[in-house]
């Protein structure tokens, strides 16, 4: 994923240091006893709440079918 599609400099900055939100969550949830079935993955949105960028919502299915074969 590109940090530089957040679209704001420290946001950027932060993605690059830190990373996205899929690993720490998925870290969270197996700590609570849950079980992963696949990677962790993170989609890339235009704006905070949509739409997704191009092509990441065929990403998000080729991902989806992934889990559940």
């Amino acid at each position: 994923m590109n940090p530089e599609k957040v679209g704001n400099p420290i946001l950027g900055f932060m993605v690059r240091i830190f990373g996205y939100a899929a690993k720490p969550i998925a870290d969270k949830l197996v700590k609570r006893g849950g079980v992963l079935v696949g990677e962790p993955i993170g989609f890339e949105m235009v704006e905070s709440e949509g739409p997704l960028y191009e092509g990441e919502l065929e990403r998000a299915e080729t991902w989806a079918r992934g889990l559940l074969s």
